[in-house]
This record gives structure tokens, sequence and C-alpha cells, in this order.
């Protein structure tokens, strides 16, 4: 994937006017945002637990995960979100949990942050205990009763749905 940055304003969650600005590298292989610890402590932000992390060159890190206000400046949106108190020499890193916060995705090509559509709930537990997943159920508008429109691991063993008739003047 192609590597991309933004600007990103990282706010103290209490003390909203104890801030930075910052250039991150979007970072979808990075579980968390990484933030070098003494730029957290600047701002007035203490940790709030520890993590055990496993880097991108494979070491196994413990590290101290607070939370922050991030403003991404591209969204004009500003969420709390976890973050590493990263070592002095580090990188700053936009991870998949504040993307995900955000509900965007990154693109590449364009290099920019795009919106993407949120998947909501988990799985559902069919009978002899299977699983399929709760937005897929959304998705096609399906109920117990009859087959899945595409093979599935349900249906080859019993278990099926049925697709729902759209209702009179649904859009």
């Amino acid at each position: 994937m192609g590597m991309f940055q933004v600007r990103v304003r990282v706010s103290n969650p209490t003390e909203r006017s104890r801030f930075f600005e910052e250039n991150f590298w979007v970072d979808t292989g990075a579980l968390y945002s990484f933030v070098p610890e003494e730029r957290l402590k600047e701002i007035g932000i203490s940790p709030l637990r520890a993590r055990e992390l496993i880097l991108a060159d494979g070491r196994r890190d413990r590290r101290l995960l607070g939370e922050a206000v991030l403003t991404i400046s591209q969204l004009d949106e500003s969420l709390t979100c976890p973050v590493i108190f990263a070592p002095a020499d580090s990188l700053y890193l936009l991870g998949a949990t504040a993307l995900e916060n955000f509900g965007v995705q990154a693109d590449p090509t364009t290099q920019q942050l795009r919106p993407i559509a949120a998947v909501i709930g988990g799985f559902l537990v069919l009978g002899r205990g299977h699983r399929v997943g709760a937005a897929l159920v959304a998705a096609r508008g399906l109920r117990r009763g009859s087959p899945l429109q595409r093979p599935s691991p349900c249906t080859s063993h019993g278990d099926s749905f049925q697709q729902q008739k759209p209702r009179r003047g649904a859009a």
C-alpha cells in the first residue's frame, strides 16, 4: 500500500486548549496510533494502562496507552482515540483503531481518507452452532426459513434463511 500523511491535531481530552499538530503517517497495519511520549506528556495526557505490542520488525514491547482527542483536518472531525506512548524517535502513526473510529479507510491511489459504511453487529448463532455475520443478514434482508443466494457454511448443514420481500413504498 502507498504510504501517505494526514495532518492531525492531538488534544488533551480534559483540557482541549492543550494540543499540538503534526503530520501522521496513515498505517493500516498498526492497531493503535503511535505518538512520541514526550509530546503526549507536554499536553498533559497520562497513561491509563500498558499494552503488549508486536512491532513491525517482529519484536515485542510493552508500551503505555492513553487517550487523546484526535482531529483530522481533512475530515474536520474530532474523536477520542487510544494512543500509544511511543519512544522519542518514533514516527507519528495514525492506526487502524483511529481510522475505524472516524469511519474512514486509506485510499493509496488518491492518498486521501475516504468515508466507509460502518458495519454494526457481530454474528448470529444459527442451529447446530453455525454463525453468520449480522451485517450479511441485514444487507440481504434475510430471515430464517429459506436458503441464502450464495452457498455458505450454514446452508451446507441444512440451516437456511429466507430473503424478505421489499415492503411497498420502501426505498
